[in-house]
């Protein structure tokens, strides 16, 4: 992809909208590194575990939004010079939901796992983190 070009042809309104996404998957990703960091303590319970997971919930639906508002802004060349990437972000967003439903049922059903919170936490971040990289 031709950055330069690309860069050259978004509009101000697209750069915010960017900058935007950003920012919530840095918040996401650092909600996510606080809950496995939380998680590998001996204190942490359910309910710590749920405020968390909600917050994290929260970003990644905020995140889902700004994605969602920032491709409804692209024209068809700027789709298709991203389309790769919107492909990947969509796929990640898919990805964290499903994660997301997996702790919903471990801890509707009273269950706490720290090791696989903090796991699927960190793993959540991580994801993030590389997808930022392409």
């Amino acid at each position: 992809m031709d950055q330069d070009r690309l860069r050259a042809h978004t509009t101000d309104q697209q750069r915010d909208r960017l900058r935007d996404c950003v920012s919530t998957a840095d918040q996401a990703r650092q909600r996510a590194r606080d809950m496995a960091r939380d998680a590998k303590s001996a204190g942490y319970t359910i309910d710590q575990a749920t405020q968390q997971r909600d917050q994290l919930r929260q970003r990644v639906q905020a995140l889902r939004q700004q994605h969602e508002q920032l491709r409804q802004s692209l024209n068809n060349e700027q789709r298709t010079m991203l389309q790769d990437r919107l492909l990947v972000m969509e796929q990640q967003q898919e990805r964290s939901n499903a994660r997301l439903q997996e702790m919903d049922q471990e801890l509707n059903q009273g269950k706490l796992d720290r090791n696989r919170i903090a796991r699927q936490s960190r793993e959540k971040e991580i994801r993030s983190r590389l997808l930022d990289q392409r």
